[in-house]
């Protein structure tokens, strides 16, 4: 790692532009959708008047004092910048121009602040500059590491319209802007023969003692966070033998949050999480460790304590037991651009790691997914393969009926009797037929429906909706539709609401109504027991859903908060809650964390879609869809919502049509 001393001589300039709102918002989401390129000569000048020229929110710089000479000795650049202040005097551009520089005890450059600062210019004086200097506008990065000399124009600049370049350079530079001095001030203190500023220092310990007393010391100032990089197993072997382990367990207790990153594997954890709770479950509060890959040339132990102090340990043999024979030369630092550097440096490979485990996390989720789809093919097969079966078998015992019929009809054998046989098996083979057909329309159209809302197609499940009775509409699907299977049961459904002229109206499609509360009540018949009971209940409220105590599902329910947990109530839309409730078995815990995903099923039939496409259903029409155990160990309970019609809209409408 490099080390930076008391004084810096760099006189590298980098230009660099950065929104405060737009830029933020695209970084926060890991957006690069920016230009980084390199230009040369004559396209140095148009790149830096671009930025100059086009930025709303103003421009922000850190450079030496030759970046200001720069300016003063070209008439386009100086132009462009009167321009700037111009625009900023008029409310055109948001903060104007902002300029950090070091202040030297030199007649110059008095004199080439003072113009500056009287043309416009905020400028602020600090002790220390960054190991870059650049400027920040909303559009664009500019960076070179070439010198200037005596006020010459660069050769050389890179430019770079990345997001997260630009983030970064805006959030150091004002850190620099908060910690430095007016340059009015500073300029006060010269003339009046004292340079009057606290120097913020980096020097070197050679003596190995030395060092970790400081290490300890430091660490033991930690107040909101420390940011911990070790070389190696090793190192994190010696930092536990002197006891540094201690100092964190205390900080850790403390509340202090602690980073540590290493380029070893989960051994670090074992090794540092063991020796702070002697014992092997690998968590500590307030303590994160994260794995990075080994870097060649990563040879310090490097520790950050609340981005103010930096302390970076040079490894020189990594096969020594203690601290003090292993290490070489050690860095200390307080000086906010070095420290500011470090810890770039940290959050950059901080947020790799957060990058490797969210890719690891979306390769497990992809196994899984790829592992419900096979079953989920196996078991559709299956589905198919059963109503085809069916179909055909019956078919092929039909075709054997009516060469039988034909050839008793020709050899007029046929009485009376057989013919009424005949009819009968037919009638019989047709129902069978029928039945089997129709679930084969019902599984092909439950996959198109899966494939119409995966492709993520505006309008691709299309909706007529329309003023529903939702009483009357439950009736009908239980005495045309559910009836046979009820009675095959001897199951019955009860209907409970608190609407006295039972003519209440939601705003929904029909047949995808249809199909949600066919598809509910068809699940409760299936895990309900024979001679039992299912409860549909609809409300205006889910608050007085929670409230009431004579219902029996809500008795069973005792935990209100399960309901409220999982719902937020919208206030602006007027919502009728339906909930249907049976006996059953319950919902296997293994399935309920998931049991509106795709796929998800533990019953021995069935493709696992109906539940996933009644959500994505109830939710193209504005509701919502949930579901919980009875509190009684009997059964569970679905409840969705549906938005109320409005008739005052409706009348509205028809005044409008008038």
């Amino acid at each position: 790692m490099p080390s930076y001393q008391e004084k810096s001589s760099i006189s590298d300039v980098h230009f660099l532009d950065c929104d405060d709102k737009i830029t933020q918002d695209n970084a926060k989401k890991g957006s690069h959708q920016g230009e980084t390129k390199v230009v040369y000569d004559k396209n140095v000048l148009i790149e830096t008047k671009n930025i100059i020229e086009k930025t709303k929110t103003g421009l922000f710089i850190c450079s030496p004092i030759n970046g200001l000479e720069v300016v003063n000795n070209n008439k386009q650049l100086l132009d462009c910048f009167e321009d700037l202040i111009s625009r900023y005097k008029e409310g055109k551009v948001k903060f104007g121009i902002r300029w950090l520089v070091n202040v030297e005890d030199n007649i110059d450059q008095i004199i080439l602040v003072k113009k500056f600062i009287g043309m416009g210019f905020r400028i602020r004086h600090i002790q220390s500059l960054p190991i870059i200097n650049f400027a920040v506008s909303e559009r664009q990065f500019n960076s070179t590491i070439e010198s200037m000399k005596a006020g010459q124009m660069i050769h050389t600049l890179l430019c770079s319209t990345d997001p997260m370049y630009i983030q970064h350079f805006q959030s150091v530079f004002d850190s620099l802007w908060n910690s430095a001095i007016d340059a009015k001030e500073r300029i006060r203190q010269i003339e009046r023969g004292g340079r009057g500023v606290t120097l913020n220092l980096t020097r070197l310990i050679e003596n190995s003692n030395q060092a970790k007393q400081q290490l300890i010391e430091t660490v033991q100032k930690a107040s909101k966070e420390i940011l911990i990089l070790f070389p190696s197993l090793n190192a994190v072997k010696r930092e536990v033998v002197m006891g540094f382990m201690d100092i964190l367990k205390q900080k850790s207790a403390e509340n202090i949050p602690i980073k540590i990153l290493s380029p070893v594997n989960k051994r670090v954890k074992e090794v540092i999480y063991s020796d702070l709770t002697n014992n092997q479950n690998l968590t500590v509060k307030n303590i994160v460790c994260r794995e990075i890959r080994k870097q060649k040339d990563l040879i310090s132990t490097i520790i950050i304590v609340d981005k103010k102090y930096v302390l970076a340990t040079e490894l020189k043999d990594d096969s020594k037991l203690l601290f003090e024979e292993a290490i070489g030369v050690t860095t200390f630092s307080s000086s906010q651009p070095t420290v500011l550097s470090y810890v770039s440096i940290f959050e950059s490979l901080w947020t790799q790691t957060e990058m490797s485990e969210d890719l690891k996390k979306v390769n497990e989720k992809l196994v899984q997914s790829e592992e419900l789809e096979r079953d989920f093919i196996n078991t559709a097969a299956h589905e198919l393969r059963t109503p085809t079966q069916a179909i055909t078998g019956y078919l092929e015992i039909n075709d054997e009926i009516f060469e039988n019929y034909s050839r008793m009809v020709d050899q007029k054998q046929l009485k009376p009797e057989d013919s009424a046989k005949i009819i009968k098996a037919l009638k019989r083979h047709q129902d069978i037929i029928s039945r089997n057909a129709v679930r084969l329309e019902n599984l092909i159209n439950n996959l198109l429906d899966v494939a119409r809302i995966d492709s993520h197609q505006k309008n691709m499940i299309m909706l007529n909706k329309e003023n529903i009775n939702l009483i009357a509409e439950i009736n009908s699907i239980v005495d045309t539709q559910l009836g046979e299977k009820l009675r095959n049961k001897n199951v019955k459904v009860s209907i409970i609401n608190d609407i006295f002229d039972e003519t209440y109206f939601v705003y929904a499609d029909r047949s995808r109504l249809n199909q949600i509360i066919i598809n509910l009540l068809e699940n409760a018949i299936k895990f309900s027991e024979r001679d039992s009971s299912i409860d549909i209940l609809i409300y205006e409220d889910i608050i007085d859903v929670v409230k009431r105590k004579n219902v029996r599902v809500f008795e069973k329910t005792k935990d209100n908060n399960i309901k409220s947990a999982n719902i937020e109530k919208k206030y602006d839309i007027k919502e009728i809650y339906i909930a249907v409730s049976d006996s059953g078995k319950g919902i296997s815990p293994e399935i309920l964390p998931r049991l509106f995903e795709k796929f998800n099923t533990n019953s021995a039939a069935g493709t696992g879609l109906g539940l996933y496409i009644s959500r994505k259903l109830i939710e193209a029409m504005g509701g919502r869809i949930w579901a919980f155990n009875n509190a009684d160990g009997r059964g569970s309970t679905f409840v969705f919502s549906l938005p109320k019609f409005d008739s005052s809209k409706l009348k509205f409408r028809r005044k409008l049509s008038e």
